[in-house]
Parts: C-alpha cells; sequence; structure tokens
C-alpha cells in the first residue's frame, strides 16, 4: 500500500482509497470503459505511449491497450490494480499496470518519467479540488 499525505478522497471518507474497492465496485466504476475514451479511441485519438492516471480497475486503460498501444495503468488502490490485472489477463490485452500516485512527485522519479504521447484521467470530485492541480500538471 502507498503511504503519504491522504488525499482529498481519503480525507474527506475517512477510508483509504483501496477500501473504496473491497466491498463491491466502487461508486464511481461504471464496469466499461467511459463513453468519451470509447469515442475518442474509435477516432483515432490515442498514440503512442498511453498514461492512465488513476486507472481504477481497468476499463479505459483496455479499450486503449486494445488498438496495441502501449499503456500503463497507474493507481494507488492495490484491490483496484489486482481487479485490472485479472481483466487483462481474461482478455488477453496487453498492459502493464502499476501501483503509484501519479499527483506525488516521488512517483515521477520513481518510474513514471517515460515519454508519454497521451495521458489521461477521469475526474471526480474525489481528485478535482485545487491543491491537486499544480502536481499534475509537471
Amino acid at each position: 500500500m502507498l503511504q503519504g499525505k491522504p488525499t482529498s478522497h481519503e480525507w474527506l471518507s475517512g477510508r483509504p482509497w483501496d477500501a473504496s474497492y473491497q466491498d463491491g465496485p466502487a461508486p464511481w466504476d461504471i464496469g466499461r470503459p467511459q463513453p468519451a475514451i470509447v469515442r475518442l479511441a474509435s477516432e483515432g485519438g490515442f498514440a503512442g505511449a498511453v498514461l492512465d492516471a488513476g486507472c481504477g480497475t481497468g476499463e479505459n486503460a483496455l479499450e486503449v491497450a486494445a488498438l496495441g498501444l502501449s499503456v500503463l495503468g497507474v493507481d494507488v488502490a492495490e484491490t483496484a490494480l489486482a481487479i485490472a490485472r485479472a481483466k487483462a489477463a481474461d482478455s488477453g490485452v496487453k498492459v502493464e499496470f502499476a501501483a503509484a500516485d501519479a499527483l506525488s512527485s516521488s512517483a515521477w522519479g520513481a518510474g513514471l518519467r517515460r515519454c508519454w504521447t497521451a495521458g489521461f484521467s477521469t475526474p471526480s470530485t474525489a481528485t478535482s479540488d485545487q491543491s491537486m492541480r499544480p502536481a499534475w500538471r509537471r
């Protein structure tokens, strides 16, 4: 489990991100790729190496990786990553999943520093507060 300063979601809920996935699907997990990701993928909106920051259970990462692109999905929730890896194994789609906090500068030094041609994150109220935006722009 990743350690560090609690995120706004953790602070507000009083639970770590991982707990959101332990009692069934998280409230934001729709069980399929987000419609905007499906549309962008079908229109050729992704190319090269792609980063899915906050990948959760991997639906969006799998959608993009199915195009034959190199995709790294990162999340702080180990339970979500285990689900994502199982989906990838079941589907036969090659995608890499790693435990990392994409908003932490230490994560970039620990292996996320690559050349990305595309990246996305599904915004939620838990991650949209102003204090977190400067880290995402680095």
